[in-house]
């Protein structure tokens, strides 16, 4: 289900070294260097504070949502952006249960959220991811307090955790921004988080970052590697950068959803009770995680309008409040729909 960085990136370097890659570690990139406005290479300092200079066709900042090439290159201002309603706190768990070993599971108690993740070596990933307005809760020494009270204020994820060993300290990540960088320039180009970010929410990032690596990888090998050839380099990884845009944006829209930090509105709630009572219906929700499908597949009118009568009849919440939030869901689609045909076609 989740595979831990460690292992994950050692696998990788040694793929990249297996098919001939030249892999240097422990060294730090410093600056982009240009030509005639086109990036054509890196300097960048080793273990020993040596400085070097590599030149390249293509420089790929593969470096973080604190990208320097995405700095140097003048693009760290998202052409598109949206600050998160969570905070997030996780740790690793030793993980005994093999039962469930296969499943990933998620909980939400009002505007909490709770996910775990089972690993690689018995290892089981926890994230908690509580409204912004609780940060103070979890500052210094109080995070681990903090963090197992979450837990425990999560009854299906308390459960989960039954019998399982918190095995590492509680990492934080807080400011988190969800957000699409301008990725591709004469020379340089920019996955995996440096170009484009999702909140953890819906645990997109490394699905993201291998799938549009590849796929950088695959337009960059139909061309010649010069300035000069037809297609060009900074040609392929312009349409690369345009497919990942119109591949990622309604996921990018639905993540903010859930990391509003809000609780499950009436609506929304009705629709997890489909997902449980039809099979066929709970399929779609997973696909949406899988990428099979778009997440506009679980609000088709159909969805929404079951879902509208079901609330009303269930009784136990105002009709002011189902209206309400049939206003605001509706509004919401709508100006989702109107940011990806500007997104998408600027």
């Amino acid at each position: 289900m989740c595979l831990r960085r460690a292992h994950l990136d050692d696998a990788l370097v040694r793929t990249a070294r297996a098919a001939g890659a030249e892999v240097r570690e422990q060294c730090t990139a410093t600056a982009v260097l240009f030509e005639n406005g086109r990036a054509t290479g890196i300097e960048y300092v080793d273990d020993e504070d040596r400085r070097h200079v590599v030149h390249a066709p293509v420089v790929v900042g593969a470096d973080g949502r604190k990208s320097l090439v995405a700095q140097q290159v003048g693009v760290r201002a998202p052409r598109l952006a949206a600050p998160s309603g969570r905070a997030c706190y996780f740790a690793y768990w030793k993980d005994d249960r093999e039962a469930l070993r296969h499943i990933a599971s998620q909980w939400r108690v009002d505007g909490l959220l709770g996910t775990a993740f089972p690993c690689d070596n018995g290892d089981l990933l926890c994230l908690l991811q509580p409204p912004v307005d609780l940060i103070d809760q979890f500052r210094g020494r109080k995070v681990t307090d903090a963090y197992l009270g979450g837990i425990g204020k999560l009854p299906g994820l308390a459960r989960r955790l039954a019998g399982c060993e918190l095995v590492s300290r509680v990492r934080a990540c807080t400011g988190i921004e969800s957000y699409f960088r301008t990725s591709s320039g004469p020379g340089w180009a920019l996955p995996g988080d440096a170009g484009h970010f999702k909140d953890p929410v819906t645990a997109q990032g490394i699905r993201d970052g291998y799938r549009y690596g590849r796929l950088l990888g695959e337009y960059l090998a139909s061309v010649r590697m010069r300035a000069t050839s037809t297609p060009t380099p900074s040609t392929a990884t312009a349409r690369w950068s345009a497919q990942r845009e119109q591949d990622c944006i309604e996921m990018y829209q639905w993540t903010n959803v859930l990391a509003a930090g809000t609780a499950a509105s009436p609506l929304e709630y009705e629709l997890y009770l489909r997902a449980r009572e039809r099979p066929e219906y709970a399929r779609v929700l997973s696909d949406i995680y899988n990428r099979v499908q778009s997440p506009t597949a679980m609000t088709p009118p159909s969805a929404i309008a079951g879902s509208l009568v079901r609330a009303l009849r269930r009784g136990d919440t105002p009709i002011r409040d189902i209206a309400a939030d049939l206003r605001v869901q509706g509004a919401r689609l709508l100006a989702d729909r109107r940011e990806r045909t500007t997104f998408v076609n600027s």
